[in-house]
C-alpha cells in the first residue's frame, strides 16, 4: 500500500460522522490553590503540568478541545481539557486550542 493511500485512510477515519474520539477531561484554576505549593503539586491539566495517568478519558462525538487563560507574563490561570461544543468546526483535526 501506498503512503498516500495510508494517509487518506487515516484522515478519512477522522472525518467519518457518528466515531468519538477519546479526550483527556480536566480543570486547572488558580484561584482554588489552597496553599503556595499548589502550582507544583495539584495542576495536572495545563501543558506544563500534564500528567496523562492522573488525568480522566471520555468519548466525545467531536474532538478534543483546550482552553487556556493566562496572565500578561505567562502564568497559566486557568487550564480545561473538554469535549469540543456541537458548533465545534474543527472536525477531522486532532486538536482545538482557545486563548483567552
Amino acid at each position: 500500500m501506498h503512503i498516500k493511500h495510508l494517509i487518506l485512510i487515516i484522515l478519512f477515519d477522522h472525518m467519518i460522522p457518528g466515531q468519538s474520539l477519546k479526550c483527556y477531561i480536566c480543570d486547572y484554576n488558580i484561584n482554588y490553590c489552597k496553599t503556595p505549593h499548589c502550582y507544583n503539586n495539584y495542576d495536572v491539566c495545563s501543558a506544563n503540568q500534564f500528567a496523562s495517568v492522573l488525568v480522566p478519558i471520555r468519548e466525545c462525538p467531536r474532538n478534543c478541545m483546550l482552553k487556556a487563560v493566562t496572565n500578561p507574563a505567562g502564568i497559566v490561570l486557568k487550564w480545561k481539557r473538554l469535549c469540543a461544543p456541537e458548533d465545534d468546526f474543527t472536525r477531522g483535526f486532532s486538536c482545538r486550542i482557545d486563548y483567552y
